[in-house]
């Protein structure tokens, strides 16, 4: 049972499109060992793109060599999850889990991935058995005292893909009225209660807090087009332009009548990491985990604070790998040999280094020449005056 501990507090971790392989990139493993450690979060939530799926019977990324078979390819994807969620289960923290739009691209589908993460004794929630469909239900927070349901955290399911193999990358409306329905029997037993909405996709709200504006160092191209975040409404980061939920299935409206939703938060698009208003719901954005795709120095996570005493307020930050790590010699290197956008810088520094050391080998071996011919010189010098 999660509850709001002694003092009234409670701590979530999000963790948004670690989105690895078998062969994982030690350094999100070191930074979801650290923020464990640093952070002590009492739930860890992972946010959909927890597996880079597409790419999971590749024996090197981009590669043609594929892994054939159910077998195979759920041994890899076994290995992949057991990457993301073992320093969690070493610690005894709670986790849940929701999907994203590459999670599910191979033959192994989210409901068999729920069952590896339900393996896991620190899993409460992967979506398998519960809510309306894989990936959507609600995880309780009760109260300091575990007498009542204090907090409610809803996992919406918005992207993967249909029986017919086509995608989707939406909430659907069946998803929404069963949440409509929940909230109803939460309301009647404890009434209005706080609550955050997690999903992997953004709604399509997201794109109010961004305005069309010129050319800057700062703003983004979309288009043909350039914007940046409406300074009066949100703040943080925009790397992109929102890729949002491909349909609008009245989501927002539905937060608004539900009454208590505080937050919509997603993830997806890796470089944006922001927090605005819209009708007094705040949307939030989450940079990626990942080191395996494209990214920037928002790396990381982002945590939420909640207080028992102040039950319609939190606080929320991200919280990057150079938070946990500083910019030390040893974490730079390592930030920069495992972040992919971070290759041409890498290896432009392989092969400076290789060049200084062919250059050094080339300048000993010239000195230990020079320093031969110096001593078979004196040496004959010597023997014709000896003469």
């Amino acid at each position: 049972m999660l509850k709001f501990n002694s003092n009234g507090k409670f701590k979530i971790m999000q963790i948004s499109d670690a989105q690895d392989l078998p062969l994982v990139r030690k350094s999100l493993v070191r930074m979801i060992n650290r923020a464990c450690d640093v952070l002590q979060p009492d739930l860890v939530l992972f946010t959909g793109d927890n597996i880079l799926g597409n790419h999971i019977n590749d024996a090197v990324i981009g590669t043609k060599q594929i892994a054939s078979g159910h077998d195979a390819t759920r041994a890899r994807v076994e290995r992949a999850i057991k990457h993301i969620v073992l320093p969690l289960e070493k610690r005894k923290i709670p986790f849940a889990v929701l999907y994203g739009n590459h999670d599910d691209m191979n033959c192994i589908e989210k409901a068999e991935q729920s069952e590896i993460y339900g393996s896991y004794s620190s899993c409460i929630g992967s979506g398998s058995d519960i809510g309306a469909g894989c990936g959507t239900y609600d995880i309780p927070i009760m109260s300091s005292d575990g007498s009542k349901r204090a907090f409610t955290v809803w996992m919406l399911d918005s992207a993967g893909k249909y029986a017919d193999g086509s995608r989707y990358t939406t909430v659907s409306r069946d998803k929404i009225d069963w949440m409509l329905c929940r909230n109803k029997e939460i309301q009647k037993d404890f009434g209005v209660l706080p609550s955050f909405v997690f999903q992997h996709v953004p709604i399509p709200e997201t794109v109010r807090l961004i305005r069309e504006c010129k050319r800057t160092p700062e703003s983004i191209e979309h288009d043909g087009h350039f914007y940046e975040l409406d300074p009066e409404k949100a703040r943080g980061v925009l790397g992109e332009y929102p890729d949002v939920c491909s349909e609008d299935v009245g989501e927002f409206k539905a937060f608004c009548e539900m009454g208590g939703v505080l937050a919509a938060v997603a993830g997806h698009d890796h470089l944006n990491c922001f927090e605005g208003k819209v009708d007094d719901i705040d949307i939030i954005q989450t940079a990626c985990a990942s080191f395996r795709c494209y990214g920037n120095e928002m790396r990381g996570v982002r945590l939420f604070e909640l207080d028992e005493r102040k039950p319609f307020e939190y606080s929320t930050r991200t919280v990057t790998y150079f938070d946990l790590f500083k910019k030390t010699p040893l974490s730079v290197m390592r930030y920069i040999n495992d972040a992919d956008d971070k290759e041409k810088l890498k290896y432009g520094i392989w092969a400076g280094t290789a060049a200084t050391a062919a250059i050094g080998a080339l300048m000993i071996a010239v000195g230990k020449r020079k320093q031969e011919e110096e001593v078979w010189c004196e040496s004959y010098f010597l023997f014709f005056q000896s003469r």
